[in-house]
């Protein structure tokens, strides 16, 4: 039986040209990135150019790279760091960041720390207005993510982020699920901090980075070391690190294949999906190309997962950090929907290796699955 992986937003399968390029990293560039020999001055030079080519893919110099271990690591050092380099005591954030963000931020009030939720509309969108409204001057970050992991909608960076300048406010955004899919040139967006991970874009996991724009103070989440110049300590995963610079070329040198091959793998199962009278959620037209989150009314999201399962497709009923748990239909009652709504979302999450006739199968699984229930 053919497996049909459609969990993409979970993780995906490493590039064969980054493992390729892990490889060569383990066997032959080994050392230790601090060590002032030439075996570490040949690690540290390949670690400087994993910067270099993360930097490039969202427009940045290298030096506002700071490798993390994983894209929740780098939200909390985030929020972490401009809270206590910053000497305020306000904090806003979406009611749909990913958990990272919003646990982060909620063990920020055991300082003192206030934290206020920005709501959102039907489709999952912040307005910038209600943002603007939100700042005070004790504020000393907004964090909205770019876009959403669990429907897809894409938020309005470019307006709250013209907004938090005049204001003088730091804006960090979590883009681990739009890089590979959208252009993240960090000055278009105009963000002080940005957030990606290596394993959404056919990288390994255990490599992350954050994007901190020069002049910004940031305190260091992991202290103990000199490393990433200071801005976070321990001795880096070299391999995962040269993995995740090779995952960063190549999703920006196939930035628009993927993003047409994607988009029409899921303008193709909405379609599907529609005609068998199950409901999409999210945006129509402001959305990421490569989710798709349905309610299929009168089921429960897990048995639908448990069909599809047992037919070879993989898909998931909401994040993959909260799997098995409810909490992921927070993000869907924040949009309006009721709690049995939220029970019966699944999401669909496409990726490289995809096709056309996958998508018809998962279709065809589909359409029998609710047959079977109707008669």
């Amino acid at each position: 039986m053919e497996r049909i992986y459609l969990d993409h937003s979970a993780t995906t399968v490493l590039h064969p040209r980054v493992l390729a390029v892990m490889a060569e990293s383990l066997e032959r560039v080994w050392g230790n990135t601090s060590s002032i020999h030439q075996v570490g001055l040949e690690a540290k030079e390949r670690l400087e150019m994993a910067r270099q080519q993360v930097a490039a893919f969202i427009g940045a110099a290298a030096g506002e790279i700071v490798f993390t271990s994983s894209g929740s690591e780098a939200n909390n050092a985030a929020l972490w760091g401009v809270f206590q380099s910053s000497g305020k005591k306000h904090l806003i954030i979406s009611a749909i960041e990913h958990p990272s963000v919003l646990e982060c931020a909620r063990n920020l009030r055991r300082f003192g720390v206030e934290v206020t939720e920005v709501p959102v509309d039907a489709y999952g969108r912040v307005d910038p207005e209600r943002v603007r409204s939100l700042i005070r001057p004790d504020t000393f970050l907004v964090s909205i993510m770019l876009a959403n992991n669990l429907v897809g909608t894409i938020q309005p960076i470019e307006e709250i982020s013209a907004i938090t300048r005049r204001q003088g406010i730091p804006l960090h955004v979590d883009a681990v699920q739009a890089a590979g899919h959208l252009s993240l040139e960090v000055d278009r967006l105009g963000v002080d901090l940005l957030t990606i991970s290596a394993h959404k874009i056919y990288g390994p996991k255990g490599a992350a980075a954050l994007y901190v724009r020069r002049g910004l103070t940031l305190e260091p989440l992991l202290r103990g070391g000199h490393q990433e110049n200071r801005r976070r300590a321990g001795t880096v995963n070299l391999p995962a690190i040269a993995g995740f610079g090779e995952a960063c070329r190549l999703a920006q040198e196939e930035l628009e294949e993927r993003y047409r091959h994607d988009a029409s793998l899921r303008d193709r199962l909405q379609s599907g999906l529609e005609k068998l009278g199950v409901r999409i959620l999210g945006h129509p037209k402001l959305r990421v190309p490569h989710i798709l989150c349905a309610c299929f009314p009168g089921w429960l999201g897990e048995m639908v997962l448990l069909e599809l399962d047992r037919k070879g497709i993989c898909v998931s009923t909401g994040s993959a950090c909260t799997s098995g748990q409810a909490s992921s239909a927070y993000v869907l009652e924040a949009m309006g929907l009721s709690e049995e709504e939220a029970a019966a979302a699944v999401r669909f999450s496409l990726g490289r290796a995809n096709t056309a006739d996958q998508i018809e199968r998962t279709l065809q699984v589909i359409g029998s699955m609710m047959k079977k229930v109707e008669q």
